[in-house]
């Protein structure tokens, strides 16, 4: 069992890979290592260890599974159907279960995050980000504004809208009323819901990820049950 524990190091599984993404480490102290449990019949079960301190407002990490194009990386794994163009998606299905252990709390989120854009890129910026929140633990606010409560697959879902603070890309946040450790879904529902959101329209899906952003605290997340 191979432990990833740099920034920035990676493990591929045919078109998928698991990305130790600690982009926000120098912000505070601590480490977090990454790991797969096993990989068969496309089920992922995956593990992310941490432990953060400090300057708890800014984000550390963001261990993930990465399906398609990752910003800033781009493209790591080559003939994953991504980019596709978002009028030629029918379903994206998904399902996530997990178990979050805490032995300091702290503050995370457990979250999808989708890019997308109008124009097939590289290193560029996106036109726009989809974040799907199913899991949120102490004062994280999402980007921007709440809009609306919306109800896709028979969950209730606050959505807030606003500008990258840094990039200015419009970013999308779907946060679920109640905190969930398994879901089953069609990602597609959430872009179509801000496809017609204020005249909003993106041409491209790039990629996919999924994973936890932590702020602070330690603890584990284990992933039985994991599929793109």
């Amino acid at each position: 069992m191979k432990k990833i524990c740099r920034n920035g190091e990676i493990i591929i599984l045919d078109k998928v890979y698991l990305h130790n993404n600690l982009w926000g480490e120098k912000s505070g102290s601590g480490n977090q290592c990454s790991w797969i449990e096993s990989y068969t019949n496309k089920n992922i079960k995956w593990k992310t260890s941490w432990e953060w301190k400090n300057s708890i407002n800014l984000i550390k990490s963001f261990a993930s599974i990465v399906y398609g194009w990752h910003f800033p990386w781009g493209w790591k794994i080559k003939n994953t159907k991504l980019p596709i163009q978002i009028n030629d998606i029918k379903r994206i299905n998904t399902s996530w279960k997990y178990d979050l252990l805490e032995t300091n709390d702290g503050i995370l989120t457990v979250t999808y995050d989708i890019w997308l854009s109008n124009r097939i890129i590289d290193n560029e910026n996106p036109d726009g980000e989809i974040m799907i929140w199913l899991y949120k633990k102490g004062k994280v606010p999402p980007i921007g504004k709440k809009q609306k409560e919306v109800k896709i697959q028979n969950s209730v879902w606050e959505l807030w809208v606003g500008l990258h603070p840094e990039f200015q890309w419009p970013v999308f946040s779907f946060i679920k009323k109640e905190n969930t450790t398994e879901i089953k879904m069609d990602i597609h529902q959430f872009i179509n819901e801000i496809q017609h959101y204020d005249n909003n329209s993106f041409t491209y899906l790039l990629g996919i990820q999924s994973g936890i952003e932590v702020l602070s605290g330690k603890g584990t997340l284990s992933t039985t049950e994991y599929l793109i």
